[in-house]
């Protein structure tokens, strides 16, 4: 609940959001050079092309909703590894 006041407290003005998409296009880099990597490849893929160079709004957006960077390099390996997985299926 302390958590809930302090967010509703420090939000700005709806007129002075700015919406940034320059993530994007850095993720699905990283997500396409990552596919059939081993997975310290696709760590450090997922690092330096995503994450290092992420926006300010990223850097929160780690630090508050998903703790710390080695959760979202975890995350994002085993999705990846799934994405494969089911590219390599037969259909």
């Amino acid at each position: 609940m302390f958590l809930l006041a302090v967010l509703l407290t420090v939000q700005a003005p709806v007129d002075s959001v700015q919406i940034v998409t320059r993530d994007i296009p850095n993720f699905w880099r990283a997500y396409d050079q990552a596919a059939g990597k081993d997975s310290a490849e696709r760590v450090r893929i997922l690092q330096t092309v995503y994450l290092q160079p992420g926006s300010p709004g990223l850097r929160d957006w780690l630090r508050v909703r998903l703790m710390n960077r080695d959760t979202v390099r975890a995350r994002m390996a085993a999705a990846v590894a799934q994405s494969a997985t089911r590219l390599a299926l037969p259909r």
